[in-house]
């Protein structure tokens, strides 16, 4: 199994996101690479100070751990030269400001769990935003892999996985009042093409299924918090072209990370490439 990578801004073992990354690791039975970042040069790790934060991780948490420190170059450069030299499974860092954490999740072939500082639900429900509703192969794979990366964690944590699924309301039927959305839901939740036998088979019975009509940013932030979520997984495809300079590169995951109260595992559909469809 490859291991998990980390990003931490300092190098005390005691706060975030080490912590979360070493119990991580610990559950899973996965080695973990340390990569401590710094813009100030004289900040940097000496090798030896490496070794020695390795073999104190290593020691208190019974896995394998490797810790490297860089400097100057941007974070996802520094992600990127790690990457290069041990392929890793999954990104783990703390929000630290969101022009440079979207620059690291928009280039990241990984999934990425971005740590929210002060949650407060440590062991909640774990909640997989799924667009259930199409039915192209390339959403049905990000969808595989969205509930898969859910369902680790959750197991990981001893959490309960819940799936939320947000039909979108059209422009016009927003003017409507509340029956046009409770009835998209009812029709949602009938509708037999619906994946509802794929998710039983992944564990998810339908009590834990979730289906909201309305504005997808709104639902998805509020239903998390209704549902206690510690961490809501999202899959993430960038915008491209005239749309994103329009509305922005980063969409739904952007607008999200500055309004969620728990943690945001990302999951990017570059790294579903091998991941087959629900169907297939």
């Amino acid at each position: 199994m490859k291991p998990f990578l980390v990003i931490v801004p300092t190098p005390e073992l005691s706060t975030e996101p080490l912590v979360s990354a070493l119990a991580l690791a610990q559950s899973t039975g996965r080695a973990l690479l340390v990569l401590h970042h710094t813009a100030n040069e004289a900040q940097t790790l000496s090798l030896a100070r490496c070794h020695s934060l390795a073999q104190q991780c290593s020691d208190e948490s019974g896995q394998v751990v490797q810790f490297y420190s860089q400097c100057g170059s941007p974070l996802y450069e520094a992600i990127d030269s790690v990457l290069r030299l041990t392929p890793c499974d999954l990104i783990i860092k703390s929000q630290d400001g969101e022009p440079m954490d979207w620059q690291v999740l928009k280039r990241s072939p990984l999934p990425v769990w971005m740590l929210t500082p002060k949650v407060r639900v440590k062991k909640g429900t774990v909640v997989a935003a799924l667009d259930l509703g199409h039915r192209s192969p390339r959403v049905e794979r990000l969808n595989v892999h969205v509930l898969k990366q859910a369902k680790c964690l959750a197991q990981a944590q001893g959490a309960e996985l819940h799936v939320l699924y947000v039909p979108v309301l059209a422009g016009f039927w927003k003017d409507l009042d509340l029956l046009n959305a409770r009835w998209r839901e009812r029709r949602a939740m009938e509708n037999k093409t619906l994946p509802l036998a794929w998710l039983a088979g992944e564990g998810v019975t339908e009590e834990r299924i979730h289906v909201k009509a309305g504005n997808p940013g709104l639902v998805i932030r509020d239903m998390s918090c209704a549902l206690g979520a510690n961490t809501l997984v999202l899959g993430c495809v960038p915008r491209r072209g005239l749309m994103a300079a329009i509305k922005g590169e980063g969409g739904l995951p952007q607008q999200l990370m500055a309004h969620l109260s728990c943690h945001l595992l990302l999951v990017p559909e570059k790294s579903c490439v091998d991941t087959p469809a629900v169907n297939a």
